[in-house]
């Protein structure tokens, strides 16, 4: 959402800001490769790259931290109605989720689409594709409860 609506209508303003979005909203080509070289191609809705169980404050992943892998949820098809449906079922949790979302899990993808699409990181598009995401081992230090 841009950053002059946010000022404007605050957290109300992203289901507005979705809405418009939706409408323009298409399909895409993702192929998604992990570090063999065994490549997924896919008409694709979303694709989310997580490290951890949260996104977008519902949580989609199980011990994706605690295992030490990246995860990499798409959301397969081309009919936008899906896309709510997942959307919809990450509010009750990532146990359902997983029925809506085709999953990779691993050390390192290297991920395209087709065509190149902004990436969005913390809500702030910061980077295209093609990337490759990948586990960089003790780069932080993290103190977290027991």
């Amino acid at each position: 959402m841009p950053h002059g609506l946010k000022k404007w209508f605050g957290r109300p303003g992203y289901l507005g800001w979705a809405a418009v979005q939706m409408a323009r909203y298409k399909p895409f080509g993702l192929t998604v490769t992990d570090a063999a070289g065994k490549s997924t191609t896919m008409d694709a809705l979303e694709v989310r790259i997580a490290n951890g169980a949260y996104h977008g404050g519902s949580e989609l992943v199980r011990t994706a931290v605690d295992d030490g892998d990246i995860v990499i949820q798409a959301i397969e098809g081309t009919w936008r109605t899906k896309l709510l449906w997942s959307w919809g079922l990450s509010l009750i949790g990532p146990d359902h989720v997983r029925g809506s979302v085709r999953e990779f899990r691993g050390k390192e993808f290297r991920i395209e689409t087709d065509p190149p699409l902004p990436i969005s990181i913390d809500g702030e598009l910061l980077a295209e594709t093609p990337v490759t995401a990948k586990l960089a081992r003790r780069v932080m230090h993290m103190i977290v409860p027991a």
